[in-house]
């Protein structure tokens, strides 16, 4: 789905949807996949948020994969 993205308004969208479930997402096995396809599909300055939430929550996202 990801690959076929190519207006900023789509990718604006699916950005919008995103933000603030990155932790969540990245929990979860397809999930991380969605979290993956966006980091090799979005231009560096439109996946900008997924780094900012994973630098906030770092300690959390480390605590649920390493236990």
């Amino acid at each position: 789905m990801f690959e076929l993205v190519n207006l900023p308004e789509e990718e604006d969208f699916i950005r919008d949807a995103l933000i603030g479930n990155v932790i969540r997402l990245s929990k979860d096995a397809q999930g991380t996949h969605v979290i993956q396809k966006v980091m090799a599909s979005f231009p560096e300055h439109k996946r900008a948020f997924i780094y900012e939430e994973v630098f906030d929550q770092f300690i959390e996202l480390a605590k649920v994969i390493y236990i």
